[in-house]
C-alpha cells in the first residue's frame, strides 16, 4: 500500500489538474455555456446596477472565468504545482485566458498532453518500483 501511496504522491499536480479541467467542463454543461464565447469579466465592482438576468449571466460567465484562471495560475504558473506541458499549449493556454475566449475545449490539447505524460512516464515508473520491490 505505501507503495502505490508514494506513486500517487508523486503524480498528484497532473492528477488534480486533470480533475480540475473535468470540474471546468462540468460547470460549462451545467450552465449550457454557449461555444468558445467571450467571457466579459467586471473588474470594476462599482459599475452601474444591471437587471437580475443579465447579472446571473455575467455571474456564470465570471465563474467559468475563474475557473479557468485557477487552473492556469495553479498548474502552468506556479512552480510548485506546476504540470509538465509544451511551450505551444503553455503560450496556447495563455492567449484564450487573456483574450477571455473560454469553451469546453480550451483545456483540451493540454489535458491530452498530460494524459500522455502520466501514461509514459508515471505508470511505467510505478510499474518498475512495484517490479523490483518483489525481487
Amino acid at each position: 500500500m505505501s507503495l502505490f501511496l508514494l506513486f500517487v504522491c508523486s503524480t498528484i499536480p497532473p492528477v488534480r489538474f486533470w480533475v480540475a479541467v473535468n470540474e471546468y467542463k462540468a460547470k460549462i454543461d451545467e450552465e449550457s455555456y454557449p461555444h468558445c464565447s467571450t467571457v466579459d469579466v467586471d473588474t470594476d465592482d462599482d459599475e452601474a446596477e444591471t437587471s437580475d438576468a443579465a447579472d446571473g449571466k455575467e455571474s456564470r460567465e465570471s465563474e467559468i472565468y475563474k475557473m479557468a484562471l485557477y487552473i492556469y495560475a495553479s498548474f502552468v504558473e506556479d512552480t510548485e504545482h506546476q504540470i509538465n506541458l509544451s511551450s505551444k499549449h503553455k503560450s496556447d493556454l495563455k492567449k484564450a485566458i487573456d483574450s477571455r475566449i473560454l469553451c469546453k475545449e480550451t483545456f483540451d490539447a493540454c489535458q491530452k498532453e498530460i494524459f500522455g505524460v502520466m501514461a509514459r512516464d508515471s505508470y511505467p515508473r510505478y510499474l518498475g518500483v512495484q517490479k523490483r520491490q518483489k525481487r
